[in-house]
């Protein structure tokens, strides 16, 4: 069991740089890609919204013999005046079908989840918190301490 947590640890502690610098990579992504119907729906429906791209998925199903995609973009729609800040998610089917939704909670919850991904990357690898070596967390404490 003990290796089973250690192995969650590893996977955590790895996954949460990559989860930061995917933040700054996907909102150049979406400052370079050519997504015209992407900023027609945020330049018509929100004018005072600036958009910036958080995520994007894919899936693909295929039920006998059909097979259904969609494709999602999220965005958060930064005000251009003093109105709220929102999360905008456009999915696009197959067929061609075009749906969007827009609401401030997701916006609060992504970045709920962002800073909480950062307090987490703090922590583990810059105050070098590590669950499974304790002698280490102490010989780095007793040198903090000590200086």
């Amino acid at each position: 069991m003990k290796l089973y947590f250690k192995i969650m640890w590893v996977l955590f502690k790895y996954s949460l740089p990559i989860f930061l610098l995917l933040v700054p990579v996907l909102a150049l992504v979406g400052q370079f890609a050519n997504w015209h119907q992407d900023r027609e729906i945020i330049g018509n429906a929100y004018p005072n919204y600036s958009g910036v791209l958080v995520g994007y998925s894919s899936q693909s199903t295929t039920y006998r013999g059909v097979t259904k995609s969609k494709v999602q973009r999220s965005y958060w729609l930064i005000p251009n005046n003093f109105s709220s800040p929102m999360m905008l998610s456009i999915t696009y089917d197959k067929t061609g079908d075009v749906s969007y939704e827009a609401d401030t909670e997701g916006f609060w919850f992504t970045m709920f989840t962002l800073i909480l991904i950062a307090v987490a990357f703090y922590h583990i690898w810059v105050r070098g918190y590590d669950p499974f070596n304790k002698s280490k967390q102490l010989d780095a404490q007793k040198a903090r301490t000590s200086v």
